[in-house]
């Protein structure tokens, strides 16, 4: 995720003032396409995930041979229909966006060779699956971590020597492609036991597949649908110039999204490991301690980008996108509450509890964008931002952790004791006093810009961490004091306390 931010911050502006606004403002449009393509996927890809990791710790290498065979031949075929959607989308994304004739052509060639990356990605994206739920996290950082290098390198090359959406496309279709090939290698390196057959595919098999992927469907079709909606609205309401603003503060919420789902992603099979074995009691701590944590993580990446924003944006993109600053609060504000309950999504995707996680998203995704299509016209991108914000804070914040709670029995009261309070005591000190070092002083380089915000990213972790040490000290202390008031005997009339003193 950090190489990803560091090249995301470098391409662009990149860009921006390579390509123009408008024609950046295309290439953002048209990769965000995928997102419509990706309703195709049913929710197979997660499902995959989640189900590998939980036949793996129960030992059924049949079980996990049956749920590869039966995602990898359904989502060969999703990817025969997105080259048909693709064609079509060749023709309708120019009844959507208006765009000048003299990029018509490039613009269709562009969303061609996009299209056909996702389409050969799909029934790929099954081994990327099986590497998560192995927890193989380190085999996917050595493929990505170089791909994206390469990729940020051909980008920097062929732009800067005269290439247009053509060339991205190329370089997106290239650089996926070699990815995903090295990890589907690596999965079956990994399990010498895969075999995928028809054989496999049965009843049941699909049963497991998609009970579980068409909720997970539902719960992702606003990950995924949502962002792309929105920026047709703002392109067909006030044109592809606008979309710049607003993708350069949803690309700044993106990254830090994406360090917590780095993060936290990672809990889910180990969250799935003991939803297999029947471990709930360790699934409330995970619960409530990794909720505190990740409200603390959460609260400083919002934090940051609340108080260096504006000078990050003016350094990064130029001052004449500084507007974009009060884009970024808004959403921020909404983006905050969801941003916190990402170990809570990954107790709940363990569980398969997705139901009310679908519902959800549908919920949102109708609200939002039925009230960024009544505010475009007459608030503009302000408007947008604030009905995305508000139905995201609702949908995706408040009512995960209300559900997540329920589901795996901690009372609400609990959770806001033990993982919302003590995160917000913890981060108010470190973000009261920056937020009034901000309105006395301005970065106004890059050095500045860094030394401040390294010393805000320092204070916090310090903070936190001895607030965290001295809490679990307490805690320890208190056990501590429970046991001895409570000696129970063992055999032979020695106390617990002795006995223990013997073992050491």
């Amino acid at each position: 995720m950090l190489v990803n931010a560091l090249i995301g911050f470098a391409i662009a502006p990149f860009l921006i003032h390579r390509l123009g606004d408008t024609t950046y403002g295309l290439w953002i449009a048209i990769a965000s396409l995928t997102g419509y393509f990706g309703v195709l996927d049913f929710g197979v890809s997660g499902s995959v995930g989640r189900n590998v990791a939980l036949f793996r710790s129960r030992g059924d290498i049949v079980g996990l041979n049956s749920t590869v065979s039966t995602a990898f031949i359904y989502l060969c075929g999703a990817a025969a229909l997105s080259v048909l959607m693709t064609l079509s989308m060749m023709y309708i994304f120019f009844m959507l966006i208006d765009i000048s004739p003299a990029q018509m052509g490039a613009t269709r060639w562009a969303i061609a060779i996009v299209g056909l990356n996702f389409a050969l990605m799909l029934p790929l994206q099954t081994f990327d699956a099986m590497l998560w739920a192995y927890q193989r996290f380190d085999l996917q950082n050595a493929v990505d971590i170089p791909i994206a290098m390469i990729r940020a390198g051909l980008t920097f090359w062929l732009v800067g020597s005269g290439g247009d959406l053509l060339a991205l496309a190329f370089i997106t279709l290239a650089t996926t492609l070699v990815g995903v090939g090295i990890k589907t290698m690596l999965a079956v390196h990994l399990e010498p036991k895969l075999c995928i057959r028809f054989s496999y595919i049965n009843r049941e098999s699909a049963k497991v597949v998609f009970s579980y992927g068409i909720w997970y469907f539902l719960f992702s079709t606003i990950k995924s649908t949502a962002p792309s909606i929105m920026l047709m609205i703002i392109g067909n309401s006030m044109g592809p110039s606008k979309i710049t603003p607003f993708s350069v503060a949803t690309r700044l919420l993106d990254y830090a999204n994406g360090f917590l789902i780095a993060g936290t992603g990672v809990l889910t099979p180990v969250a799935t490991d003991m939803h297999a074995r029947n471990k709930p009691q360790h699934q409330r701590e995970l619960l409530l301690k990794g909720g505190c944590a990740c409200l603390l993580f959460a609260g400083l990446l919002a934090s940051t980008l609340v108080i260096f924003g504006r000078p990050f944006i003016r350094l990064w993109v130029g001052p004449s996108l500084e507007h974009a600053y009060s884009l970024l609060l808004v959403l921020t504000a909404g983006e905050l509450l969801y941003m916190s309950q990402h170990v809570t999504y990954s107790v709940i995707l363990a569980n398969g509890r997705l139901q009310i996680l679908a519902w959800c998203s549908l919920v949102e995704l109708v609200a939002s964008t039925s009230v960024a299509l009544l505010v475009a016209p007459s608030y503009g991108l302000f408007g947008v931002c604030v009905a995305a914000a508000l139905s995201k804070a609702v949908c995706r914040g408040i009512c995960p952790a209300l559900y997540a709670c329920h589901a795996i029995g901690v009372r609400v009261v609990d959770y806001i004791v033990r993982a919302v309070l003590p995160a917000i005591a913890i981060a108010a000190g470190p973000m009261l006093l920056f937020g009034l070092v901000r309105n006395i002083w301005t970065p106004s380089d890059w050095l500045q810009l860094l030394i401040a915000g390294g010393a805000y990213a320092a204070l916090y972790t310090v903070v936190a961490s001895v607030a965290l040490f001295w809490a679990r000290l307490r805690s320890f202390a208190t056990r501590r004091k429970r046991w001895r008031n409570h000696e129970p005997s063992l055999p032979g009339g020695v106390t617990a306390r002795h006995g223990n003193e013997a073992i050491r």
